[in-house]
């Protein structure tokens, strides 16, 4: 008489629907940290380089699709500066959420996926057709 010497593992088939809202179960007595790696491998802990790193990079390129030379020929330096100030703090609130919703929920892949998963996967197509349009 054989015996099957496998362990049967208590999560869902990655092909379930479910699989992404798994959280896996703590016996009595059992610790998880928060830096281990249940969620396939990603960890939901961000360093203060990390975050620094997302905020830089998410308004570094925005300078580059301003036109500068009309606002500054038609309004002056001081709107400008006005301008860029009011701009930088909008980005400065996306990306906070951006940052937020990355450790609650991490994902792998960029924004199109965190669109997916929070609002709709229509949402995230429609966010892949608008950065494919760029």
């Amino acid at each position: 008489m054989a015996t099957s010497l496998e362990k049967k593992s208590s999560l869902p088939e990655p092909r379930d629907p479910d699989y992404l809202m798994h959280t896996p179960e703590c016996g009595n007595g059992t610790v998880l940290s928060a830096n281990s790696t249940t969620d396939g491998g990603l960890r939901r802990t961000l360093g203060n380089r990390q975050i620094q790193l997302i905020a830089i990079g998410g308004s570094i390129g925005t300078a580059i699709f301003i036109t500068i030379r009309n606002a500054l020929v038609n309004s002056g330096p001081g709107s400008l500066i006005i301008a860029f100030i009011l701009h930088n703090i909008i980005l400065a609130f996306v990306n906070n959420c951006m940052a937020e919703m990355a450790i609650y929920m991490p994902v792998d892949g960029g924004f199109i996926r965190l669109a997916s998963k929070w609002v709709d996967p229509a949402w995230g197509f429609m966010a892949g057709l608008e950065l494919l349009s760029l």
